[in-house]
């Protein structure tokens, strides 16, 4: 109940709910059980999705000290609190500490899995997606092209899982400037996701400005102009849970309404953004 109600917005009875679980699971029996590492796991992931990662990390490491100790350290059910684990300090920005438990998670998964399972394949897109983040270029596409050609393998070429590894690839090809076969790729995710009603919100408003960062890269300033009116709206409708990439969006948009010579626009645009990122600072302090 706790995640459907984060799911839908209702974030302050959704931590409620979280951390009720974990406490009833806490006094429930002396006896540790698998089921009993679900709940701080669980709420570990309410905290990573809400940027709240030193409030995550205990639970997430509670959780797979647990179920170590109880299926042992070869067990697929230890691969996956390894990759949340992972998947945590990614997304805070700590690649460092990723690398070697997805490592760890990886050997497990093919041990028992094979190569092409697509727990084996999620843990390739999350190294992948650690190189991009610590501009280790080459890495990433390796990894995300071997993601690519796996997911057309396993899921088809035209299965979402598909299009959002292809969208991951084109992000590695901008970033080592192999930009006219990146454009291809993206407007093909577009394309797929425009008319997928599966798409979420914000893998589509992430696709739209991805876009739009190419556009400005080939100095197309009127598309990335076009991609950004799309995306901003979309990113302004969900900034409860992206504020983050809303704020970012905003700068660069003003950017290119410089260079596009809408500076009047361009204005107005700053101040949104640095309103908006700083009602953020003060709501985090």
């Amino acid at each position: 109940l706790g995640l459907s109600c984060d799911a839908i917005g209702q974030t302050s009875r959704a931590e409620s709910l979280l951390r009720d679980a974990v406490e009833i699971h806490r006094n429930a029996s002396t006896t540790e059980k698998l089921e009993l590492a679900g709940s701080p796991d669980n709420l570990a992931k309410f905290y990573t999705a809400h940027g709240r990662y030193a409030e995550a990390e205990p639970l997430f490491q509670h959780s797979l000290e647990m179920v170590g100790r109880i299926v042992g350290e070869h067990d697929l059910g230890y691969a996956v609190c390894l990759q949340n684990l992972a998947t945590m300090h990614r997304m805070a920005g700590n690649g460092a500490r990723a690398q070697p438990l997805l490592r760890k998670a990886a050997v497990i998964d093919e041990a028992v899995l094979g190569s092409r399972h697509p727990l084996v394949i999620m843990i390739l897109s999350e190294q992948g997606l650690v190189a991009l983040r610590e501009k280790d270029y080459t890495a990433a596409a390796s990894y995300l092209q071997k993601v690519y050609d796996l997911s057309r393998e396993v899921y088809g070429p035209d299965h979402l899982k598909t299009i959002f590894a292809e969208s991951n690839l084109a992000l590695s090809f901008t970033r080592t400037g192999k930009l006219e076969l990146a454009r291809k790729m993206l407007n093909h995710v577009l394309e797929t996701e425009r008319n997928s009603p599966d798409v979420s919100p914000h893998e589509f408003a992430r696709s739209l400005t991805n876009s739009a960062e190419l556009s400005t890269m080939l100095q197309d300033t009127k598309q990335a102009e076009a991609y950004y009116r799309e995306a901003i709206p979309i990113w302004r409708s969900i900034a409860a849970e992206h504020g983050d990439e809303l704020g970012t969006a905003l700068q660069k948009y003003a950017r290119v309404l410089k260079a596009g010579q809408h500076k009047g626009e361009a204005r107005s645009i700053e101040k949104e953004a640095k309103a908006f990122l700083g009602a953020r600072a003060v709501s985090t302090q």
